[in-house]
């Protein structure tokens, strides 16, 4: 609908034919001398006017942080024969675990199954978001609840896609699929301010674990875990933070990842843990290459700078940190 150019208050008119759901809306006006007005009405289906605003209008907020976030999602994966899609909460799955994103390589057999994912996306920008499922056969995507993509159809590998407007931040993110017979395939993209068409990469997806939580009883918070690279759910004593000294020379090794800007690594020192603790600066007291360990994560080793003798006890610890 086109009301530009300068004039008085007038209303002009405008109409589309547009399916059931959320679609995106963008108005712009400006003023020039004199005086000023703007409404934007609709008229519904059955012939309601009313004003564009309050429930007919919707942007998700997203949260600013996520305590406990990890990379990855969860998913559960179900056997049985549907079209459409079914519900999932009603049924009980064979197989649960985590994932970095969303595919169906979680499947144990070729045919007849269904995936279930949750967890978060960050978006990095307010403004309109595009996304897209790929399904052979049928897909939905969900972000904070909302319905977004609905590509529930028994089908070869079919995009299609919706919009929906978005705060910056962690939005809940739900995908369900479900294969029949014949070839079978799953992928999810989008697009938005800053961000061209791809497929929306692990750095994106986040699940949640308690941070101060044990979840597989080894004596290692949860988010320990995940900053040392390690995973929550399986007891980990190997690759833990380690010093090694000789010749008056102290170093200390750990892993850390290099997917999460978020989370801080500092070494601190102490010669009786009741002093104020210095700090060992890591960048300058590299010794070596770091080694990469799987994607994500790294070994390195820190040198502390100043010699050591044998008639001097000295305390190290790494302080781990996330924003």
């Amino acid at each position: 609908m086109d009301n530009d150019g300068n004039h008085g208050a007038q209303e002009r008119k405008g109409s589309i034919a547009l399916d059931a759901g959320q679609h995106p809306i963008t108005v712009g006006w400006f003023n020039g001398g004199g005086g000023f007005s703007l409404n934007v009405d609709c008229t519904l289906p059955g012939g309601t006017r009313r004003a564009l605003s309050g429930s007919l209008v919707k942007t998700l907020g997203g949260q600013t942080s996520l305590a406990g976030r990890q990379h990855g999602l969860d998913y559960h994966y179900y056997e049985g024969n549907w079209n459409p899609l079914p519900d999932f909460a009603t049924l009980t799955p064979v197989a649960s675990g985590q994932v970095a994103t969303v595919s169906n390589a979680p499947k144990q057999r070729e045919d007849y199954y269904g995936l279930r994912f949750t967890g978060w996306i960050k978006l990095p920008a307010d403004g309109i978001w595009k996304f897209h499922t790929t399904s052979d056969d049928g897909s939905k995507l969900y972000l904070g609840g909302e319905l977004v993509v609905s590509n529930d159809f028994q089908q070869a590998p079919t995009e299609r896609s919706g919009t929906i407007a978005a705060k910056a931040g962690y939005h809940p993110l739900t995908v369900e699929f479900y294969d029949g017979n014949g070839g079978d395939f799953l992928s999810i993209s989008y697009e938005g301010p800053g961000v061209p068409k791809q497929q929306i990469p692990a750095a994106a997806l986040f699940r949640v674990l308690p941070p101060t939580g044990d979840t597989d009883g080894d004596g290692l918070v949860n988010f320990l875990e995940y900053a040392f690279g390690f995973s929550s759910l399986a007891a980990q004593q190997a690759g833990l933070p380690k010093l090694s000294s000789a010749a008056n020379i102290t170093d200390y090794t750990f892993n850390r990842r290099t997917d999460s800007p978020d989370i801080t690594y500092q070494i601190e020192t102490s010669l009786d843990l009741k002093h104020p603790w210095e700090i060992i600066p890591i960048a300058p007291n590299l010794i070596g290459t770091p080694v990469a360990l799987e994607p994500g994560v790294e070994r390195i080793t820190v040198r502390d700078p100043k010699p050591q003798s044998t008639a001097t006890r000295r305390f190290y610890r790494v302080r781990v940190t996330q924003e």
